[in-house]
This record gives structure tokens, C-alpha cells and sequence, in this order.
């Protein structure tokens, strides 16, 4: 999840609200880990990652791509019982869903797995640990 707090008293009213709020999400299970942009140019990094997702899915195979509205509410139950049907349907389809939680919109997507139809054979099931890694050739 990718979320960008801002107030309008002052960048230290903000970071103490994300802090609580990031404290109240720990303590609850609901995050288990969290990494938190410490400049203006890690907080745009993040987000470039977050505008690539849609080109990475190109470059990882076909996919099917929805975008969707979700009482806020329901999301997680949604995500739960959609992404199981799909598994039971497609077994090793990967599903990558993300948008604006906070309005119910999401873009849900499936991916079929990597085989040799591929177009990038090197195509990993999670995410490099670094956005600028690049595949050998």
C-alpha cells in the first residue's frame, strides 16, 4: 500500500499523525512492516513505482485488467473470495491489485503465469528489491 499524508499546519503536525496512525496499524496486525520516504525525492520514487505497475504487467505477460468500484467496506472480503475463485479457475494466475482505497476504486488485474509464452522469460513473481535492477542479457 502506498499512502501520502499532507496537512495543512505543518510537515511535523503531518509525520505525527502518520506516526499514530502507523503505530494504531502495527499494534492491530493490520501492517507488518513499513518502509516511510524520508525526502521529497524517496516520496516521488515510491510513487514512480506505483505509475509503473501498468507497464511492468505489459512486460510480464498478458493480463486482464479491470478497473472496479468496491464499497470500502467490502475491499478485503472482495479481494478474498475474487482472487480465490480466480486461483480455482486459473490455477497460478497472479492477481495485482491496486488504486485508491480510500474511494473504493481499484484496478484489478490477472496475470497469467510466466511460461513460454512469456515475452520476458526473466519475469519474477514478486518485485526486484531495487526499481533500477535490470535482467542480464
Amino acid at each position: 500500500m502506498l499512502l501520502e499524508l499532507s496537512d495543512n499546519e505543518s510537515e511535523d503536525h503531518a509525520r505525527a499523525i502518520f506516526e499514530a496512525l502507523m503505530e494504531t496499524a502495527f499494534e492491530a496486525g493490520v501492517v507488518q512492516d513499513a518502509v516511510v520516504a524520508e525526502s521529497v525525492q524517496q516520496s516521488r520514487d515510491f510513487w514512480n513505482l506505483r505509475e509503473h505497475i501498468p507497464l511492468a504487467q505489459v512486460d510480464d505477460g498478458k493480463n486482464i485488467k479491470h478497473d472496479i468500484a468496491v464499497p470500502i467496506s467490502r475491499i478485503a472480503d472482495f479481494i478474498d473470495t475474487t482472487d480465490a475463485l480466480i486461483q480455482q479457475a486459473f490455477p497460478g494466475a497472479r492477481m495485482v491489485t491496486f488504486g485508491h482505497l480510500g474511494d473504493g476504486n481499484l484496478h484489478y488485474s490477472a496475470t497469467a503465469t510466466c511460461t513460454t509464452t512469456c515475452r520476458r522469460p526473466w519475469a519474477k513473481t514478486t518485485m526486484p528489491s531495487s526499481a533500477t535492477r535490470k535482467p542480464s542479457t
